[in-house]
């Protein structure tokens, strides 16, 4: 061992020795809170017109906003395996849903001990293996009456619990609304319900949404038992809070797909004294930033073998950008959806390809001859039953059959103007106008899929649109 790398070691344990004895009081605990299956449009903070978020509203007026913050993927393993790694999915390699990591990769808690934090994680933990990923402190609480194990005890014996080390701590509280089961019913009127335009307004399908809106609700007054919990042991004045969600809602253009309404999120983020409150930001961030802001936050630089970038210098006002282009992935969820689909996007346009596009896209929307659809009609009914009513009406109906014939049979690749339509329905893929823009951008994506050594990923995939 030369004399060069002693002293690296020498001075790598100094600092961490730093940081644990002497550096803890001056950066801030942390408090991550994660909801499941929501959609960014479906936060008051973000305008919906008719959902009651207060909790999660409270922390807008208290934080900065992000208005262009995504997910990796639309599935919950690999969007938070990207969120506790900082790689993209083909990288963690957990793209496909319920899968693990590689072995070798190295997760958020082995980063922030080394440098005297404490990492902790209760609720829907849903990466594996856990052990993997260096927690300090987890503990999955997770039940089908959606939360009822996540209660205030629980989440602050953890929050006490790591406090109570000395060092300062970050605590993911991962609550599993609004993700199916819907068994609530929204209190609101369904008749006030504005659907978007890849949504058939019909009664049925209002009536799902309600479902879906009941569980928001329910997520946000968890937020609240959560920031409750904060307050009640005298940490919130100082405590940094984040608010996300994995992925986007159960709905044609959400889960599993890679249109805004399947990876893009709620992103807000509370700083007393550092951040302004109530401000809003326009830049592009990624879940891959997160670990690396992270790091940052701890102390040290975030090293370039992780896909992200700290948003820092955003929540300062140092920067108006940290990234050109955000990229997305989706692979496939057990024997479902397996259908792969990549994504870039800039602040106005996106490029979407999918690499089986021959095949019928299916997904848990589109099976209705699921198991759990014979065993339990009712629930089946709650979640998924507008689905059938929708392909009778596209034999009779041009919308209906527009909708239905667009989520279950796609061309090669898409190209959209989110300026101009922001619902991705208007596929502009062939437009002459905006061809050197799409063409920048499929090279972009195809980089992109050879830097991740993708699976997916041919040499005539990008040959022709």
């Amino acid at each position: 061992m030369n004399k060069l790398h002693c002293l690296n070691i020498f001075l790598v344990t100094l600092a961490v020795c730093f940081f644990k004895e002497g550096k803890s009081e001056e950066r801030p605990n942390i408090l991550f809170i994660l909801t499941d299956d929501q959609s960014q449009i479906d936060v008051g903070a973000y305008g919906h017109p008719v959902l009651k978020t207060p909790n999660i509203d409270q922390l807008g007026k208290e934080g900065m906003r992000f208005n262009n913050a995504f997910t990796s993927t639309a599935m919950c393993v690999p969007s938070r395996s990207s969120l506790f790694t900082g790689l993209h999915p083909m990288r963690h390699g957990a793209h496909p849903n319920h899968s693990n990591i590689k072995e070798g990769v190295v997760g958020i808690g082995k980063y922030l001990d080394s440098l005297g934090y404490q990492v902790g994680i209760i609720g829907k933990i849903h990466v594996k293996p856990i052990s993997a990923f260096g927690f300090d402190l987890h503990k999955e609480l997770l039940d089908y009456a959606w939360d009822s194990k996540l209660t205030k005890e629980e989440i602050q014996i953890a929050m006490d619990s790591l406090a109570a080390s000395g060092n300062p701590f970050v605590l993911f509280v991962c609550i599993a609304n609004p993700h199916t089961p819907w068994p609530g019913d929204w209190k609101g009127d369904i008749n006030q319900i504005s659907l978007p335009p890849y949504l058939l307004d019909i009664p049925i399908t209002r009536e799902t949404v309600s479902n879906y809106y009941a569980h928001v609700e329910f997520a946000d007054r968890k937020v609240g038992e959560v920031i409750s919990v904060a307050k009640d042991l005298g940490l919130y004045e100082d405590l940094m809070v984040f608010f996300s969600s994995d992925h986007g809602a159960v709905f044609p253009h959400g889960k599993y797909n890679l249109y805004d309404a399947g990876i893009k999120v709620p992103f807000i983020v509370r700083w007393p004294g550092k951040i302004t409150a109530g401000s809003k930001n326009e830049a592009l961030i990624q879940f891959v930033d997160v670990l690396p802001t992270l790091i940052d936050i701890a102390g040290d630089e975030p090293n370039g073998y992780l896909d992200g970038k700290s948003i820092l210098p955003l929540l300062f006002n140092e920067k108006q950008a940290i990234h050109k282009y955000i990229y997305a992935t989706s692979s496939k969820d057990r024997t479902k959806t397996d259908y792969p689909i990549k994504a870039v996007r800039s602040k106005r346009y996106k490029y979407i390809i999918n690499t089986e596009h021959q095949e019928v896209y299916t997904s848990w929307i589109t099976d209705t001859d699921s198991t759990m659809r014979k065993k339990n009609p009712a629930k089946y009914h709650r979640q998924f039953g507008y689905w059938p009513v929708w392909k009778e009406r596209s034999e009779t109906d041009r919308t209906a059959n527009f909708l239905v014939d667009a989520y279950l049979n796609r061309p090669k690749a898409e190209f959209y103007d989110l300026q101009n339509d922001p619902y991705e329905l208007e596929n502009l893929i062939h437009s002459a106008e905006l061809n050197e823009v799409k063409e920048e951008m499929k090279k972009k994506l195809e980089e992109w899929m050879i830097d991740q050594k993708d699976i997916h990923y041919s040499k005539g995939l990008f040959a022709r649109d």
